[in-house]
């Protein structure tokens, strides 16, 4: 297996996204892998490998985010996002590593079914262009570097083609970025620019940003500032290593309330540092500083617009969107980078690197095995349910549950048919069934709102005072 064709993954990735499952997280992060694995057999004594400039921040960046996943609360929950988040570190490394020149032709048929798909699923009447990917947002992002990418490239016509894709999204919010890197362009060069003899194409590019600025939905505004704040709320209570990458959609509703919901934060640096807390943030964000100036060419203003849209935007939270910026990243930094050769005393030590590496793949194995067969087993839950067969369900939920105790999914599945047969029969033993399985809920994740909500509802109806005001004390050490 020929390392170079790992550029390939990432485009793997956007094409399964709107797809993604277990199955498909195993088989995108088993590739990544394997590839680093292989990289690694490769290397001997006298070897050459490149690191980026600022390798120091970045090494240290994720190795303060292991500590944040090791700290955090909720760590059964976010494990799997924080193995993908460290699949992305991987790919840039294999990625800056490719000395042969990257032929992009062969990523234009990926680039054409995800636009096939895009205008396929435009023409059957979503209502936003989504492509292979589960949101709009994710496609505008991934669009700003696939531009900056052809256009560096001199593929100016396929990078026009994205650029309509890219408005097809109808997001202001990357269009808007791309205007002001374009600005900043402008005043940049502007010795070199005949303003004079341009003065229509700037005049029409000025209207164009007034008009986006007039057409912002201002509700998606106030959406936004609320998630922000609530996301401060969040940095400040555990602002030195946060809650762990990607806790946000399972923290956050401890710090709102109300009927407004989130994955995401939409603003990727106030997310990155509730979840990763002060030191990671700054790290890392240094890091994409020091990036963007080494950067050239259309790869220098791509990153500035992509970076500008995730101030808005969380196109670089997903899996799809993390791994391609990682890879565009690494592009940026091939024209500036280190190299550094591997001494003789490294033989010494090649062995236990790759058996660590051997190791780390079984246990990946491992660990994904385990959650297919959550997943199998929610399903078959889920299908003995929709069967009426609710005996079964109920039997099977509670043998998961003991097999896989720290598994929020099942965990959610068994207050979920609790619930419904109490709703069903009317039996209060179901209800008592549902308040000790939402207590177990809070045992997994003790932020999450509304099984706190549910319980005080449940206790308040069976008149248990005693453990109504035992939840009403959790509640207030939890819930802000």
């Amino acid at each position: 297996m020929n390392v170079k064709t790992a550029v390939f993954i990432p485009f793997i990735s956007l094409l399964f996204y709107g797809f993604i499952n277990v199955k498909v997280y195993f088989l995108l992060n088993s590739l990544v892998f394997i590839y680093f694995f292989i990289y690694l057999i490769k290397l001997r004594s006298g070897s050459c490998f490149y690191l980026p400039y600022g390798y120091k921040y970045l090494f240290s960046a994720v190795f303060v985010s292991l500590f944040s996943f090791a700290l955090s609360p909720v760590k059964g929950l976010i494990s799997m996002e924080y193995i993908n988040f460290i699949s992305g570190f991987i790919i840039f490394f294999i990625v800056l590593n490719i000395d042969e020149e990257i032929d992009y032709r062969y990523f234009y048929p990926f680039l054409v079914v995800m636009a096939i798909s895009g205008a396929y699923k435009s023409f059957m009447g979503k209502e936003e262009l989504i492509s292979t990917l589960k949101n709009a947002n994710t496609l505008a992002f991934v669009s700003i570097l696939i531009i900056g990418m052809l256009a560096e490239k001199k593929k100016y016509y396929m990078a026009i083609f994205f650029a309509g894709v890219l408005i097809s999204t109808k997001s202001i919010a990357a269009m808007l970025s791309i205007m002001v890197v374009s600005f900043y362009y402008g005043f940049k060069n502007r010795k070199n620019i005949d303003f004079k003899n341009n003065h229509i194409v700037f005049s029409a590019m000025i209207i164009l940003f007034l008009f986006l600025l007039v057409n912002i939905d201002f509700k998606s505004v106030t959406d936004r500032i609320s998630w922000w704040k609530a996301c401060l709320d969040m940095f400040f209570e555990r602002p030195i290593f946060g809650f762990g990458y990607s806790s946000f959609t399972h923290i956050i509703s401890a710090f709102m309330n109300g009927g407004l919901k989130s994955s995401y934060a939409h603003n990727y640096f106030l997310e990155s540092m509730a979840e990763n807390g002060l030191i990671f943030s700054f790290l890392w964000f240094f890091f994409l500083f020091i990036s963007v100036r080494k950067s050239q060419g259309f790869y220098k203003y791509s990153l500035m617009a992509a970076l500008i849209h995730s101030f808005f935007d969380f196109g670089m939270d997903t899996l799809a969107g993390w791994w391609f910026f990682m890879f565009f990243l690494a592009l940026s930094h091939k024209k500036e980078k280190l190299m550094f050769r591997l001494k003789e005393d490294y033989r010494k030590y090649r062995i236990y690197l790759i058996s660590s590496s051997l190791i780390l793949i079984v246990s990946w194995g491992l660990y994904s095995y385990k959650y297919y067969r959550i997943d199998k087993a929610n399903y078959e839950i889920l299908k003995l349910y929709l069967e009426k067969d609710f005996k079964k369900a109920s039997d099977k939920i509670y043998e998961f549950v003991s097999l896989y105790p720290d598994n929020i999914d099942l965990a959610l599945r068994r207050v979920e048919i609790n619930r419904n047969f109490y709703d069903m029969t009317g039996d209060e033993r179901y209800l008592k069934e549902t308040a000790k399985s939402l207590e177990y809920l809070l045992l997994i994740n003790p932020y999450y709102r509304p099984a706190y909500d549910n319980l005080e509802r449940i206790y308040e109806f069976i008149r248990d005072d005693k453990s109504l005001a035992e939840i009403r004390n959790r509640k207030k050490t939890y819930i802000k």
